[in-house]
């Protein structure tokens, strides 16, 4: 079986070296040239000209890009996916809007392509270690049973899409909305003259919320590595409030989210890692404190 992975971030890379190791025999294409020939040599792939290249060459494609824009490129853009010739099964892993996949699908639908609804819960060295949890919709469930896809990790069929979507974007927002609720948490603190490490170690630590704290640990800082990274939280939180608001429910909580993400993108935290929102928003308190002191 030939399988394609198109995208080849943290998460697309990650998903390369996966099927590589589990012996798939592989055609892989991203944008950046460099990248995609280093990632093609490391793994003894084939490197593609094109997305339609790939659709051409493999049995499933996995498609792992950043947002809406790209997935839109690399699908229905004039070098797409669903340019190809030959119809083949697209398994969509992107984190884009429910407005994206039903577009998608329909277009894939019509043009007799096979569709799959991925997204993937868990960073890249969770499904480097075939642990993901994907929840999985598409109109045919054994499309849910595919080899590749069952090789990154425990696969949940939910139904039609979007529901492996929505399923997606909701898991999102609550691990979103715990570590901005932090956020606010240490700004409090710190503007209030209580460095916020103190307040894990004499308050939260004695309370439910130390095994929270403990899970993120060090991740909560600034300065770490990334694995998820900040401008890719204030897109997911983006699509969240917009799924919300197309169902006319409440999406002020969602939209809070975006707006702590977007602060730390304002002042070039873009690509810091999602959970050290909570020490940037204490930097924030504590700088308040400081400039009051000064005055």
């Amino acid at each position: 079986m030939t399988v394609g992975v198109i995208g080849l971030g943290r998460m697309g890379s990650a998903v390369a070296r996966r099927l590589a190791e589990k012996g798939f025999e592989l055609v892989l294409w991203t944008r950046d040239r460099e990248k995609l020939g280093k990632v093609a040599k490391e793994l003894g792939a084939e490197a593609a000209s094109s997305p339609r290249e790939v659709a051409e060459k493999a049995d499933y494609i996995h498609i792992v890009v950043s947002d809406d824009h790209a997935l839109y490129g690399v699908t229905i853009g004039p070098e797409g996916v669903l340019s190809a010739q030959e119809p083949t099964t697209i398994i969509n892993q992107v984190t884009c809007t429910i407005k994206a996949s039903t577009s998608i699908a329909g277009v894939a639908s019509s043009k007799g392509f096979g569709y799959v609804e991925a997204p993937i819960i868990g960073g890249p060295r969770t499904v480097e270690r075939g642990e993901a949890i994907i929840p999985c919709s598409s109109d045919d469930e054994e499309a849910c049973g595919a080899e590749s896809l069952l090789a990154l990790g425990s696969v949940v069929y939910l139904g039609r899409p979007p529901k492996a979507l929505a399923a997606k974007l909701g898991f999102n927002h609550v691990f979103l909305g715990i570590v901005s609720a932090l956020a606010d948490a240490f700004a409090l603190v710190e503007a209030y003259g209580i460095e916020w490490e103190n307040y894990v170690n004499l308050v939260l630590s004695k309370t439910w919320l130390s095994g929270i704290v403990a899970r993120y640990g060090d991740r909560l800082r600034l300065g770490g590595k990334t694995s998820f990274a900040a401008k890719l939280a204030a897109k997911d939180a983006r699509y969240v409030a917009e799924a919300l608001a197309e169902l006319g429910l409440d999406a002020s909580l969602a939209a809070a989210i975006t707006n702590h993400y977007a602060a730390m993108i304002r002042e070039g935290y873009g690509d810091a890692d999602y959970p050290s929102v909570a020490g940037f928003f204490a930097m924030l308190g504590r700088k308040l404190r400081e400039g009051k002191a000064k005055n």
